[in-house]
C-alpha cells in the first residue's frame, strides 16, 4: 500500500487502451479508495446533464492516463472522451465543446511550437501552390500584438515600450505607423 491508504492498481486493460486510441470512452475506470477498497466508476453510463444555455451532456477530454481524474469525472456524470497524446487531444477540443480539459492539452503552446504549426498549416492549405510574401506577412502577424501588448505595459509610455522592445523611439514610431497603430 503507498502512503496515504492509496494502494496501486494495474492499469487500463488492452480493450480500454485501444477504446482511448480510438478516443472512444472506456468501459469502467478502476480507483482504489482510502482503505484500500476497490471502486469501480462505469465511464460508459449516460452523461449527466445540467441546465445550461443548450443542455448538452457535459463532456471531459482527458489524455488517456488520466485514471484518478477519469473516475471522478465518471461520479460526477460526465461523458468522458479519451486523446491518446496532447496534439490529438487539441485536434479534439478545437472540432468539440468540453466542460472540462486535461490541463496538458488546455495549456498554450509555446511561441515558437505555435508558430511552427500555424505555418505548417499555411502550406497544407496553399495544395502546392506558390506563396509569396509570406516573411513579411508572419512578421506583420506576430509584430502588431507585440508593439501593441508593450505600449500597454506601459501604459501608452513610447519611450518605455520602446526600451522593453529593446528598440529606439523612432523606430518604435515608424513600425506603429507601418502597422497602423499610431492614432496621431
Amino acid at each position: 500500500m503507498k502512503p496515504g491508504g492509496r494502494e496501486s492498481v494495474p492499469g487500463p486493460s488492452p480493450a480500454d487502451e485501444a477504446r482511448a486510441a480510438r478516443g472512444a470512452t472506456t468501459e469502467h475506470t478502476r480507483r482504489v479508495c482510502e482503505g484500500g477498497a476497490t471502486k469501480r466508476c462505469d465511464a460508459d453510463r449516460p452523461p449527466g446533464r445540467r441546465e445550461g444555455i443548450d443542455s448538452l451532456p457535459l463532456k471531459a477530454l482527458l489524455l488517456a492516463d488520466s485514471a484518478e481524474l477519469a473516475c471522478a469525472c465518471a461520479d460526477a456524470g460526465f461523458e468522458i472522451v479519451y486523446a491518446e497524446d496532447v496534439a490529438r487531444g487539441r485536434a479534439l477540443s478545437a472540432r468539440e465543446r468540453f466542460a472540462i480539459v486535461d490541463a496538458r492539452v488546455a495549456r498554450p503552446r509555446p511561441l515558437d511550437e505555435e508558430l511552427q504549426h500555424r505555418v505548417e498549416a499555411f502550406f497544407e492549405r496553399l495544395r502546392g501552390h506558390a506563396a509569396g510574401g509570406l516573411y513579411d506577412a508572419v512578421m506583420r502577424e506576430v509584430e502588431k500584438p507585440l508593439i501593441a501588448g508593450a505600449l500597454a505595459r506601459a501604459n501608452g509610455v513610447r519611450a518605455a515600450a520602446a526600451a522593453a522592445l529593446g528598440i529606439d523611439r523612432g523606430t518604435l514610431a515608424r513600425r506603429m505607423r507601418a502597422l497602423g497603430l499610431d492614432d496621431t
